[in-house]
């Protein structure tokens, strides 16, 4: 069978040239060069922008240019998946993909594992072929573009993937006798060693597709699975009962070993627990058992040299507080104190489609009645609140120039305060 390295190569010998994205009347474009040189020369606040990964439509040349367009130095550009584009598009595909070693094919009910045998299974070969593609499309965006952009030439270049993480992922596929491979913890454990081994083969690539041997790239690992995991929720095949919980020290010796492999092969992990639910140390009812939880987990998957990032909504963490306007609560985003205090760095997906200026405001205001100081905004990045896959490419770029224009003036005013 051809190995993943040697199609990406293959498949990367003809280059094309695109040109860049030319704005469409009534297009608005953050102006990332102009901020990056003026920033550096200000040398205030960088506040760093971002995105969830998924993405509308069904043309990866089209949504890398976008991508990388809106979300220029300082901000974190990243891979887009195109879940329109079929099942093979998705983030379980793409880290079904990424695995080394080990089979999956598609059933009625979803992935499942098989024995290995000559080559392959037909879905596992679909799904690579489809992430080689698009890290094709991505080294044919990168070499097209213009080398003129304004960026201090002492910035590291960094690029975003979303995968599974391996709880999640071992949530959503399959063992061979049709259970979820979870209820087994050895099967569970197999999943996360191929998916660390397949990831450093994946990062490389990633690296060469950006011209950049030594770029600092971050892998987002998607844990929606996680609350239930660790509360024993997860229904069986047949419903009638649920698979045990997982004990959470079992959790923080597995993510401990993902955080050595993360930081052997340089790459930053942010852990996305936007759909766990957290609670607050007067809620004992949630599915983290309390605020230490996520923040032990933020400590486990760090390393002394390479700390975690941790992406969640402080306002949407508990499901049972009394619904509030966001950034109104300072309750809620006491736990965001508490994450920086433990030395992880956070993504806030906080950015609405309503005036930037006044969620800026609300944001910091939110920020020094929760009594943070004002330089820790340093560790914290935003993305936009709700997820893209149900608008349009276009929305779905100014859905990103609002978020590098948030974080934009939440630098002014951090730089306005420290004066």
């Amino acid at each position: 069978m051809t190995s993943f390295s040697t199609r990406f190569a293959d498949e990367n010998t003809r280059k094309q040239y695109v040109p860049e994205r030319l704005l469409l009347p009534g297009d608005y474009r953050a102006p990332e060069r102009e901020l990056a040189t003026e920033l550096a020369e200000r040398d205030t606040v960088a506040i760093r922008a971002s995105g969830l990964g998924e993405f509308p439509g069904m043309q990866i040349i089209d949504a890398l240019h976008r991508v990388r367009g809106e979300l220029g130095h300082p901000h974190l550009p990243f891979l887009p998946e195109l879940p329109e584009r079929g099942w093979q598009s998705t983030t379980l595909a793409r880290t079904i993909a990424t695995l080394s070693g080990m089979e999956l094919e598609g059933a009625s009910y979803g992935w499942r594992l098989v024995h290995a045998r000559g080559g392959g299974t037909r879905e596992s070969a679909r799904a690579r072929s489809c992430y080689v593609s698009d890290i094709n499309a991505l080294a044919d965006v990168v070499g097209g573009e213009s080398s003129g952009a304004s960026v201090p030439e002492d910035a590291a270049p960094s690029f975003k993937i979303q995968l599974c993480g391996p709880y999640t992922l071992a949530a959503r596929v399959y063992a061979p006798n049709g259970e979820r491979a979870i209820s087994d913890a050895g099967a569970a454990r197999d999943i996360r060693d191929a998916f660390l081994e397949g990831l450093g083969e994946s990062i490389s690539l990633i690296r060469q597709a950006l011209n950049q041997p030594e770029a600092r790239l971050t892998v987002q690992l998607d844990e929606p699975e996680l609350g239930r995991i660790i509360s024993g929720t997860i229904p069986t095949v047949s419903g009638f009962r649920t698979i045990p919980a997982v004990p959470v020290s079992e959790i923080y010796e597995s993510y401990r070993i993902c955080a050595n492999t993360f930081a052997e092969l340089t790459i930053t992990p942010m852990l996305n627990l936007t759909k766990v639910p957290l609670t607050y140390p007067d809620d004992r009812t949630s599915n983290l058992s309390s605020v230490a939880d996520a923040c032990a987990i933020a400590r486990t998957f760090s390393t002394a040299d390479n700390p975690a990032e941790l992406l969640f909504d402080p306002d949407e963490a508990s499901q049972n507080l009394i619904q509030a306007q966001p950034l109104s609560d300072p309750h809620r985003w006491e736990i965001a104190a508490a994450v920086l205090e433990s030395g992880a760095r956070l993504w806030l997906p906080i950015v609405e489609s309503d005036a930037i200026p006044q969620q800026a405001q609300r944001l910091w205001r939110l920020w020094n009645d929760v009594g943070l100081q004002r330089t820790e905004i340093r560790s914290v990045g935003l993305t936009h609140r709700a997820n893209t896959t149900h608008i349009n490419p276009h929305e779905a770029t100014l859905q990103m120039a609002r978020t590098t224009e948030y974080a934009r003036i939440v630098a002014e005013m951090v730089a306005e305060g420290l004066g």
